[in-house]
């Protein structure tokens, strides 16, 4: 018989991530009552990771999480000197039989690094429009706008045409799918063969530097 999903758990140690995942619960593929995959488990795991990384946590991966599930009962497992209620017990187990079901509890691997559960902030966004493969930084023009700082060699492309083009603003929260825009943006802009982003998270602070 298929094993069902019975009751499912979010019991994350860090109090803004259960917070998070409390108040996007109506967001998850997991539901009571539906068969047991591993495959929708995955989905779920893609979902939590990403959600996390759209507010903040730019650091917080798949391995970051555990999922854990249970198919037998504790509570027929519990030793008993009473014997109606180790019939009861019996009961209990011979309908968990007829009816298999599967406890799914999600936490936090033990040992996680703190920087991960870290909620990061947009610093300095610094733009190389001219710099080539491995090429070093080294000298150049520097140029300031609202919200970039340009470094050119050539002086190529004015300042003003890249800031609409990226959405990543110093002070706002970090958001993978304004990361992933940016990135997707500048590539099919034609431009450049190839534009890559470096994130640099400040040591011991909540900031990180593109």
């Amino acid at each position: 018989k298929p094993v069902l999903l019975d009751t499912i758990r979010y019991s994350f140690s860090d109090s803004n991530l259960q917070q998070l995942v409390q108040d996007h619960s109506d967001e998850s593929f997991l539901k009571s009552g539906d068969p047991f995959s591993k495959s929708v488990i995955s989905l779920e795991l893609s979902r939590l990771v990403s959600l996390f990384r759209n507010h903040g946590y730019l650091r917080f991966g798949r391995e970051d999480l555990l999922a854990i599930w249970d198919t037998l009962d504790r509570s027929v497992l519990t030793p008993t000197l009473d014997p109606f209620e180790e019939l009861f017990q019996i009961e209990r187990l011979k309908k968990r039989k007829e009816n298999p079901k599967a406890n799914l509890e999600w936490v936090l691997r033990d040992g996680i690094d703190p920087g991960k559960l870290t909620a990061y902030k947009v610093g300095t966004i610094m733009v190389l429009p001219d710099l080539e493969g491995d090429e070093k930084i080294q000298g150049g023009d520097t140029t300031f706008t609202d919200n970039l700082t340009v470094i050119s060699k050539r002086d190529l492309f004015k300042p003003q045409i890249l800031e609409p083009n990226i959405y990543l603003h110093p002070g706002d929260l970090y958001d993978q799918r304004n990361f992933i825009k940016t990135l997707n943006r500048l590539n099919a802009l034609g431009t450049w063969r190839l534009v890559n982003i470096d994130q640099l998270p400040r040591s011991g602070k909540d900031t990180t530097d593109f």
